[in-house]
């Protein structure tokens, strides 16, 4: 219990400097483009890696300094780029149909830096997200906290990332192996109006628990459905997991699905979703019920 506490008072400190740093950000962009131009409406980027800046070449004669900062007179950020981040908290902490946190809640948050280069249009990110877990193995791990990096684009209408992640279990012990790298590749496409076509694909080369190479494969769609100053999203999306050592992951190749609904209003949002797997109760890790079908709620902001 001791040990659980320690971990949600590591990630609540985590949040606490993400949010302040991008607050201290935001009032110092706020403060030039005040001077310069008190009627600019332009929003943040959203939070997610896997999203690509709208507009972020818009430059002004003022360049920025040496020493970092831009001149306030032509209305230019303290630092170059963008910062996101998000802060959340769910009943469930669900990562491909599998509960994180012994169905139990989880606080969860990030903050990322990008911008755009103006080379084709790419745009480079860096990042760090956290939240708590509970694998049921004694306290060993209570928090993770993830690193990750990458670059997006678009090719006409299709949208494409692709990066690094690195995702790190600080008190567990380090026979259990459980930091692992992976190298996430994201796709997405417009059908029609509102509706998009998504791809994810995942490599591990060394997975969760030294379990050998693992590919993850998903994909969905997704609709949103603009009322007003209020965004509805519905979703539904399937993957699959192959992971190299089953025996030592405790649990056979499975199937995971979803679908879910998403209510956001100025960078609030609600939300739930149904997750379930193929695995069965005697499939799921010697028999526990983490891999089970369950409704997943959801309350944070970005920003």
């Amino acid at each position: 219990m001791y040990q659980g506490a320690w971990g949600m008072w590591r990630v609540s400190s985590c949040l606490f400097l993400a949010l302040a740093l991008a607050t201290l950000v935001a009032i110092g962009s706020a403060r030039a483009n005040d001077e310069s131009s008190p009627a600019s409406t332009k929003s943040p980027q959203p939070s997610s890696p896997a999203k690509t800046a709208e507009d972020t070449s818009e430059t002004t004669e003022g360049a920025a300094t040496s020493d970092g900062t831009a001149d306030a007179e032509d209305g230019e950020p303290w630092i170059p780029g963008e910062f996101s981040g998000e802060v959340f908290l769910l009943s469930d902490y669900v990562d491909r149909g599998i509960s994180n946190t012994d169905r139990k809640a989880a606080l969860q948050g990030g903050i990322s830096y990008g911008g755009e280069i103006g080379f084709y249009n790419l745009y480079p990110y860096v990042g760090f997200w956290g939240s708590n877990v509970d694998f049921d193995d004694g306290d060993e791990a209570t928090v993770e906290l993830d690193a990750y990096f990458g670059v997006s684009g678009a090719f006409r209408k299709l949208e494409w990332d692709i990066g690094g992640a690195y995702y790190t279990y600080p008190g567990a012990d380090s026979d259990l192996k459980y930091d692992y790298w992976e190298i996430p590749v994201a796709l997405s496409y417009p059908l029609y109006e509102g509706l998009t076509l998504n791809a994810d694909y995942f490599y591990s080369p060394n997975f969760f628990g030294d379990t050998g190479q693992a590919h993850y494969l998903a994909a969905g769609l997704s609709y949103d459905i603009p009322l007003g100053q209020v965004t509805v999203t519905v979703d539904a999306m399937t993957g699959h997991q192959w992971i190299e050592d089953n025996e030592r992951f405790g649990a056979d190749d499975y199937q995971d699905f979803q679908i879910g609904l998403t209510v956001a209003y100025e960078g609030v949002e609600i939300g739930a979703r149904y997750t379930d797997t193929s695995l069965s109760h005697t499939e799921c890790f010697g028999g526990t019920n983490i891999c089970e079908g369950r409704a997943v709620f959801s309350l944070g902001m970005r920003f």
